[in-house]
């Protein structure tokens, strides 16, 4: 039973779960909200809670919060300006012929200490005092002053809620929870956009699930009004299929067959609400004629939190919604251990062998250890048996009967205790980055390189720079429930949709996956299915082999749109570069910015790239965005010279695409957060890349490459050098849409001859 709960040495929240109603309604007051029940995402509301003091009423110095948990993206509230969205309103209503004015003060912080309520408003008695039954009214998106309204969260939930507690002699450090409020249900929006998934490999005549969804501006899954039309590219008379419409999440899962072999992608088509139409494409399905060899499978080992930690939604519906909305075929949850208690770790136990079927969706036991990163950081620790025993980071809360397993604070105990189990561990970025002074080789294969919180080349170069044998992942670490298809909303607390992890397993087995990425054989991707190979001497991605001689690298890779180079790195250096992609025309300009702002998590990563373009001697004809946008960011073409823009990276590479009016004389100017420089329309089809300083922050000014070429590439590499020692060989590719994937390096051994 959970009595407290709270960050050590913070404000502790006692929940007082033997209480009934009327006594903590008598001891602390009562809050209530009024407001609708049901919301659409990123929607205008007026919430008004009111909190009614009990038996002791408030002295000045009194207070009490209103909290939200961490991953709901409600607009920053403000007390400023009453036209304006958000807008905050408080006063004290007492009773008629009461004497004294009580007055109150609203104190907003973005993260307070209600840890996982991390968000919240107090409200401060500053003078006179509060009589039993007396109220405060707090009211958010006050539309009585004239404000729009407070913007809802941009992702759908079943039960976006409120945590009030109150504090009632000033101390701030013993809070006492008030009566639960009803949660409010987040409904997706009108479709804007379909997604189709299929598996990457297949028997000719089995059966396979394919994922048809319609999606809102926001990412979240959502209803159409009829079922979507689909075809097979290319078209097969053995084109079987039956579609089965899901409720939650709202997809459509069809189970098909093809009787024949090659490789196919599937169309759908459908029609939003105002009538115009939405067509996709899948990623490619190759058909083989009979089982055997490996499968390429799709999941996510680091798929993140859920209402066990401090995420939304249950962790049955994650695991649903990894299925049935994201189409993959293994995944594990990875809530902060420091939120486990004993009951959450057994229902964790519960949900996740509930989730299981062996063939078609993998689960495996997880968690995270973490620590701060002095002491270890962030480790998602993926269970091959169901341990009964969760060894924590620590504690954020207190049970009535404590779990006696000592908790491991630090790597070093970390390493000791769990090197004795049978678990993998993948090391990350997000949260507290992991701390790669401390490394376990036998437990420890797997390194991420992208997840929401952003795209990190650098902390994979670190792991390979201290010659550590990792394989290489991508994953979620989301918060909003949607494992495996998440979006950063406004970037309140993530930046970048997701990454996928691709394996290469025997089948989808436990115990085929648990062997794929021991040996880590996978890659890592920015989200889209791109089917990537990667060998050295017939040497599998992941595997370390002595060679004679110089290796010989061969790639292959299937992506969703045109392949615009693949890299091949040797460690760190970029050896050699391959160019698919045809440079497009001289009067089609492409600018990419880049880079993070510094080595560490999500809020840390975030380069804001505001800024202009304005062009003299010629005109701007057209102007598109290239990869990653939020949903809310701005891109302008105020006229025939100037185009603007308010959007920004996390390691990742987005910009636009320019059709251009001029001669090679006509002059750009390009100025933003970051720099500011000038450049011809002839520099531009030359090439330039200007620097912006650290962490590979850079404007890279080039021709736009071709949408319309090949999605297909095979290349060879040779080494031409002798480098000695243990070296790492791994592939980049980048799609000119800019979606990338990394293959896990083969390390190739070679020593010198005496």
């Amino acid at each position: 039973m959970l009595l407290r709960s709270g960050e050590p040495d913070k404000a502790q929240i006692h929940h007082h779960p033997e209480m009934s109603e009327s006594e903590r309604a008598r001891r602390y007051g009562t809050i209530a909200c009024e407001g609708p029940s049901r919301l659409n995402v990123a929607s205008f509301t007026t919430l008004r809670f009111l909190y009614r003091a009990g038996d002791a009423g408030m002295e000045a110095g009194g207070r009490f919060r209103v909290a939200w948990r961490w991953p709901f993206d409600w607009q920053e509230l403000q007390a400023d300006t009453a036209s304006e969205a958000g807008y905050l309103s408080v006063r004290a209503v007492i009773a008629s012929g009461s004497t004294g004015n009580p007055s109150v003060t609203i104190i907003q912080e973005h993260e307070r200490d209600f840890n996982p309520w991390n968000h919240s408003i107090e409200i401060l008695l500053t003078d006179g005092r509060l009589k039993p039954g007396e109220r405060i009214e707090l009211v958010c998106g006050d539309r009585s002053q004239g404000s729009p309204g407070w913007r809802s969260p941009t992702f759908a939930s079943k039960a976006a809620g409120f945590l009030v507690a109150a504090n009632l002699d000033g101390s701030d450090r013993d809070w006492y929870e008030l009566s639960q409020l009803p949660g409010m249900v987040i409904e997706p929006g009108e479709p804007t956009a379909l997604q189709v998934m299929v598996p990457s490999t297949g028997v000719a005549g089995e059966q396979f699930e394919l994922v048809i969804k319609a999606v809102d501006a926001w990412g979240n899954p959502t209803p159409l009004d009829r079922e979507p039309e689909l075809s097979l590219s290319p078209a097969s008379d053995s084109w079987q299929h039956q579609v089965t419409v899901v409720s939650d999440p709202p997809v459509y899962i069809c189970r098909a067959s093809i009787d024949m072999t090659g490789s196919f992608c599937a169309s759908a088509r459908a029609l939003k609400g105002d009538g115009d139409e939405m067509v996709a494409t899948s990623n490619p399905i190759t058909i083989a004629s009979a089982p055997g060899g490996r499968r390429l499978l799709w999941g996510d080992v680091h798929s993140g939190q859920t209402d066990v930690g401090c995420g939304a939604g249950t962790l049955a519906d994650h695991f649903r919604y990894a299925r049935y909305a994201a189409g993959l075929q293994f995944a594990t949850q990875q809530a902060n251990d420091h939120y486990v208690t004993t009951e959450t770790w057994q229902q964790i136990h519960r949900d996740t062998r509930e989730a299981h079927e062996e063939g078609a969706f993998v689960t495996f036991l997880g968690c995270e250890w973490s620590p701060l990163t002095p002491e270890g950081g962030d480790r998602n620790v993926i269970y091959r048996n169901f341990e009964q025993h969760l060894h924590r980071s620590g504690r954020f809360f207190t049970e009535r009967e404590p779990d006696p397993t000592p908790d491991l604070q630090t790597a070093p105990e970390f390493h000791a205790v769990m090197g004795a189990l049978s678990v993998l561990v993948n090391m990350h970025v997000g949260g507290r980055p992991t701390n790669l002074d401390y490394h376990h080789p036998p437990i420890e294969p797997l390194a991420e390189i992208h997840s929401t919180h952003g795209t990190s080349e650098w902390f994979v170069e670190d792991a390979l720079n201290r010659g550590y044998i990792v394989g290489i992942t991508a994953g979620t670490d989301g918060v909003t429930g949607r494992p495996g298809a998440d979006h950063p909303g406004w970037r309140q607390c993530r930046n970048l949709r997701n990454g996928l992890t691709g394996l290469y397993a025997d089948g989808l087995t436990r115990e085929a996956v648990w062997e794929a990425l021991a040996a880590r054989r996978c890659f890592a991707t920015s989200g889209a299915r791109i089917r990537l190979w990667m060998e050295a001497d017939g040497h599998p991605m992941g595997e370390v082999y002595h060679a004679t001689g110089r290796p010989t690298l061969k790639v292959a890779v299937d992506g969703t749109a045109a392949i615009e180079r693949i890299d091949v790195l040797q460690g760190t250096q970029v050896r050699s570069q391959h160019v698919v992609a045809e440079h497009g025309s001289a009067k089609r300009i492409r600018i990419l910015w880049s880079g993070t702002e510094a080595l560490g998590t999500s809020r840390h990563q975030t380069v804001r790239w505001d800024g202009r373009l304005e062009i003299q001697g010629g005109s701007v004809l057209e102007v598109d965005p290239l990869g990653e946008w939020a949903t809310d960011d701005v891109l302008a073409l105020e006229s025939a010279g100037v185009v603007s823009w308010c959007t920004a990276t996390a390691g990742n590479h987005a910009g636009i695409v320019l059709r251009v009016d001029g001669e090679e004389e006509a002059r750009f100017r390009f100025s933003s957060e970051q720099c500011e420089f000038a450049f011809t329309l002839k520099q531009a089809g030359d090439g330039l890349v200007q620097e912006a300083g650290e962490y590979r922050k850079q404007v890279v000014v080039s021709r736009a490459p071709g949408e319309d070429g090949s999605s297909s590439a095979q290349i060879t590499w040779r080494e031409e050098e002798d480098v000695w020692g243990t070296q790492p060989y791994w592939v980049r590719v980048t799609q000119v849409d800019q979606q990338v994937a990394w293959s896990s390096p083969v390390y190739v051994a070679r020593h010198q001859p005496k």
